[in-house]
């Protein structure tokens, strides 16, 4: 009796930890266990079915912040898209994107930018401005300064950036950040009129149903921080004060 307890043991101890394994699973985790497992019952001549399980399981993953998972079962749907391509190219263009921002989440911008390469090599498509904005933020990161100024440049030609205030905003600003992660008085300077831009293009953008105030607020403060690296003190504290004043509005308390 006493072996058959010992024996025991450890089997409800794994039980119990399975338990609450499964307690505790997500249901992103979840979705993508059922998507996996299901996308291996398909063949690899399925390619349209078992490719969209596929691809659908990488964005569970990375919605779980699993991003190895995410870049595996992603590459997977994209080698089978690719076998099939002339019926399939959005779907390529689709996955190729995904693998490259994953990449680009884990710090591996230059992996990251082949990826997206993928997707310019197909131009035009619909992901082709976001794929540019992307592909500036990865400069932006290495510190290839032109480079990414070049590619926001080319960004905001094209779609959603174009004929959308709120994204152009969103565009503007991360070029503003690009100069003051320079950290001089020039990057300061040069920093200002994206942001004023920035600024402008969000209150043009906002509305009751979707205010721009948390933006705004950010805006006025990244113009804090530009002023003081350019020396324009009083403006800086001014540009700081507007952005504390919506922090309150907002109940931002950090």
């Amino acid at each position: 009796m006493r072996f058959i307890l010992l024996l025991s043991l450890p089997l409800l101890l794994f039980l119990g930890n399975s338990g609450r394994v499964f307690a505790q699973a997500s249901p992103e985790r979840m979705a993508f266990d059922s998507l996996l497992q299901l996308a291996e019952t398909y063949p690899d001549d399925s390619i349209v079915r078992k490719s969209w399980l596929l691809h659908r399981a990488g964005l569970m993953a990375d919605a779980e912040y699993d991003l190895v998972a995410a870049i595996e079962v992603t590459q997977r749907a994209l080698e089978l898209r690719l076998r099939q391509e002339p019926e399939l190219s959005m779907e390529v263009i689709l996955s190729a994107y995904n693998i490259g921002a994953y990449l680009s989440e884990q710090g591996e911008y230059r992996a990251g930018m082949q990826y997206y390469d993928m997707v310019l090599n197909r131009a035009p498509n619909r992901k082709e401005g976001v794929t540019y904005y992307q592909i500036a933020r990865n400069h932006a990161r290495m510190g290839a300064f032109s480079a990414a100024e070049n590619a926001f440049a080319r960004a905001a030609k094209l779609p959603p950036f174009q004929d959308d205030p709120y994204a152009l905003g969103l565009l503007k600003k991360e070029l503003g950040l690009l100069h003051l992660d320079k950290n001089t008085a020039a990057g300061g300077r040069a920093a200002i009129p994206p942001l004023e831009e920035a600024y402008a293009l969000q209150r043009e953008a906002w509305s009751e149903d979707y205010p721009t105030d948390y933006e705004q607020m950010k805006c006025f403060l990244y113009l804090g921080w530009a002023n003081t690296e350019a020396g324009n003190y009083e403006k800086a504290l001014a540009c700081l004060q507007s952005a504390q004043q919506l922090a309150y509005a907002l109940e931002v308390d950090n």
